[in-house]
């Protein structure tokens, strides 16, 4: 994350002196988790800080103070558990914790505060809905959870190669093309000698698999990522974070925001 936005490059004393009703907190969340025999473990990581980043920029030139909290690296990572060194913590426990912190920062007197988790499995998407829910009907905070993910999988059709790019949905072509272009270095050479792997997680799980090894993602990874390009993993998460931009733009402009 770069230092204008980081939250720990900051003094106290020039946090106290923010627009709190300009600023907006960010909030990015990405586990520790199995990402292919191709790319690392922090994929989530990466992703949710490189998107929150572009967008921050782009929302500084509407006005908007931004301050990033640091990426929290833990969340529900049930479906890759098997696979070592993914970390998963418990639905209780995301709860808690989500909501301690942001208690944090709504007592230093933030009040908009933008979720953006760079990672869809459902149990945690739930989670996160819950703390929306809680916080906006409370009025202690306006939470706004980005669903900028989502939304980004029926544009990423038309720049993807893969055969069903609605099912490059880990560790596929998307987000090795996304460290194929911030981390190069750090994508295993072996990644453009791997089939493709198109499962329907939905219907997968819909029939009684818990995780992606039951689904059949014997190696975690889900699409194509051969087909992975750094000019794809620009024009990716530069769309992504125009996305999150929108989101959060909308957001403030809205009645609700504090």
């Amino acid at each position: 994350m770069s230092v204008k936005f980081s939250l720990e490059n900051y003094t106290f004393e020039e946090v106290k002196k923010l627009d709190k009703n300009k600023t907006i907190i960010m909030f990015p969340i990405g586990p520790l988790e199995a990402h292919g025999p191709h790319l690392p473990l922090d994929v989530d990581i990466r992703g949710a800080e490189i998107t929150v980043e572009l967008a921050s920029k782009q929302l500084e030139e509407y006005g908007y103070s931004i301050v990033s909290l640091p990426v929290l690296p833990y969340c529900i990572a049930d479906a890759a558990h098997s696979f070592e060194g993914t970390i998963s913590i418990s639905e209780n426990t995301m709860l808690n914790l989500l909501r301690d912190i942001i208690t944090s920062v709504v007592s230093h007197g933030f009040n908009n505060i933008v979720i953006f988790c760079h990672h869809l499995e459902p149990k945690n998407t739930d989670v996160l809905n819950i703390i929306e829910k809680e916080f906006n009907l409370s009025k202690e905070a306006n939470v706004l959870v980005s669903k900028a993910i989502e939304k980004s999988i029926s544009c990423n059709k038309n720049i993807l190669d893969g055969e069903f790019p609605l099912l490059d949905m880990h560790a596929g072509e998307v987000e090795t093309s996304l460290f194929l272009w911030k981390f190069p270095n750090r994508v295993k050479g072996n990644y453009s000698e791997l089939t493709p792997k198109w499962i329907n997680l939905i219907k997968q799980f819909a029939n009684g698999a818990n995780d992606f090894e039951t689904a059949g993602a014997n190696n975690c990874y889900l699409g194509d990522p051969a087909k992975a390009s750094a000019e794809k993993g620009r024009i990716l998460y530069e769309k992504q974070a125009k996305i999150l931009t929108e989101e959060v733009y909308y957001f403030m402009k809205s009645d609700e925001a504090i």
